[in-house]
């Protein structure tokens, strides 16, 4: 990593390449731009939806927001505001896909940022099955990345319950299902010392996940309130880490259970 005035004007002009510029943290890249820095997150959904070989029947709406909500969470979560989302539709606009742009709009709404869409669609092959893509861009200042903050003694919560949306079925937006908004609402929280969304993976992975970086160790409870190896399907819930006020002060402000899973050791 080079320490530049502007390290995107640095590429502009070929004195660097990118790899240069660009490190990766966990499943975000993070683009060093001189005193901030760009955000990028990306998620996929397919076979999600109405289409005839849909595996999955849902409400494309429902799919629009499921696949916009996890990169929002995922920027927001390591204090970078989002600014833009570009969804990659794999169906036609007509009338398809604009069901499902009502759900990535209305899952950017939900971040409580302005944030611009925009993409494309596929409107020269006929198609029978849903899938769609989505990248978000944020922006973050220099010294507000909140990759690695955790600390040894810090009490990991799940804020949300994992479902997979299969055996345990869930609607995005209803209450106690994690929001982007619930995790800019834990960002904020003066207790909390970093955030991490939990996906298809559970909450060990992501916990193990959250202590590696930081350079600790997840110790699991004896008795989790959830089942920490089942799916979070679209993030329907994600971690803190903090100290243990951090619990009533997030469960006072959202919809979501907010349960002890774990705490972080140093690493042996």
């Amino acid at each position: 990593m080079i320490a530049l005035k502007s390290g995107l004007e640095a590429v502009a002009r070929g004195l660097v390449g990118g790899d240069e510029v660009i490190t990766r943290v966990r499943d975000l890249l993070i683009v060093q731009n001189g005193t901030t820095s760009l955000v990028v997150a990306c998620d996929s959904n397919a076979s999600i939806g109405t289409k005839p070989q849909d595996a999955l029947k849902q409400d494309p709406g429902e799919t629009g927001y499921s696949a916009s909500k996890v990169p929002l969470m995922e920027v927001i979560a390591i204090g970078a505001t989002p600014f833009l989302l570009i969804d990659n539709l794999c169906v036609e606009l007509e009338p398809y896909g604009r069901r499902i742009l009502a759900g990535v709009e209305r899952a950017a709404q939900a971040s409580g940022y302005p944030v611009v869409v925009t993409g494309s669609d596929e409107t020269n092959m006929p198609t029978v099955q849903t899938g769609i893509g989505v990248t978000v861009i944020g922006v973050v200042a220099e010294d507000g990345l909140r990759a690695g903050r955790a600390r040894a003694g810090d009490i990991v919560f799940s804020v949300g319950e994992p479902r997979d949306g299969l055996k345990l079925p869930f609607t995005d937006g209803e209450p106690g299902i994690a929001s982007a908004g619930d995790v800019r609402t834990a960002v904020a929280c003066p207790y909390v010392s970093e955030v991490l969304p939990v996906g298809s993976k559970g909450i060990a992975y992501e916990a193990n996940e959250l202590a590696r970086v930081a350079g600790l160790a997840f110790v699991a409870d004896a008795f989790p309130a959830f089942d920490l190896a089942v799916s979070a399907g679209p993030s329907t819930c994600f971690l803190v880490a903090g100290s243990a006020e951090a619990q009533a002060w997030i469960a006072a402000r959202t919809d979501c259970v907010v349960e002890p899973v774990g705490r972080l050791a140093p690493a042996a």
